[in-house]
């Protein structure tokens, strides 16, 4: 997915005709893609596991992919300057590591899911006879995570969640093929992440490092409104 951050610059670059001033106006537009987790919940997870890997037998792991869809309003004002908000939620497919162990099959299931609203302040340029634009933007977000999992072994459900602020960075490009519908493709990430501890067991903590954030890759479409 990271290639889809390479497109968008490519895409901007090579987009002629550069403008001292941003088309003006308001825009919303809706986006789908992949969430590249920064923490290391998925790689914990592994770790933890790692020692019944060794003793167990019939071992398969299912990595868990976690996709995002974001919706987003967009103000550009002041020749070239932007202001932006929306929200983005993230949900994986269910990971999964099956195993047998003392003549038993067991499975551990995993989960992951997040939200976030973001407000960015950054530059948007025209490109191609206004037709395009390429931006940058900085901002903060407020966001939620949840890493759920049930252990095989004997049945429970541990929960594990995070939630705060955290600075973002943006970057992309989109194209107008009317005078008011485009396709944007963009890049964002996101730091927003904690070592959540919980008690599992008797006498017995476990930590992971959940995320609220992460590194998106999106692509969809933006209308303008005004």
């Amino acid at each position: 997915m990271k290639k889809l951050l390479i497109v968008c610059v490519i895409s901007g670059l090579m987009l002629t005709g550069l403008k001292a001033f941003a088309r003006e106006g308001l825009f919303a537009g809706i986006g789908f893609g992949y969430n590249d987790i920064t923490s290391q919940t998925t790689s914990d997870y592994k770790d933890d596991v790692s020692d019944v890997i060794q003793t167990c037998t019939n071992d398969k792991f299912t990595d868990m992919v976690p996709l995002t869809v974001s919706g987003h309003l967009q103000y550009n004002v002041l020749r070239y300057l932007f202001v932006r908000t929306g929200f983005n939620y993230t949900f994986a497919t269910e990971g999964k590591f099956t195993f047998t162990l003392g003549g038993s099959d067991y499975e551990n299931m995993y989960n992951f899911s997040s939200w976030e609203i973001p407000l960015t302040v950054g530059i948007s340029i025209d490109v191609a006879d206004s037709r395009g634009s390429i931006y940058l933007g900085l901002g903060m977000s407020y966001g939620s995570a949840t890493f759920n999992y049930t252990y095989g072994l004997d049945s429970h459900n541990y929960h594990f969640k995070n939630s705060g602020f955290g600075p973002h960075f943006l970057a992309g490009a989109n194209y107008f093929v009317t005078e008011s519908l485009g396709l944007f493709c963009e890049f964002q990430m996101t730091s927003n992440h904690d070592l959540i501890i919980n008690g599992i067991g008797a006498g017995y903590k476990k930590g992971y490092n959940i995320n609220a954030g992460g590194m998106f890759y999106r692509f969809g479409v933006v209308y303008k409104v005004l």
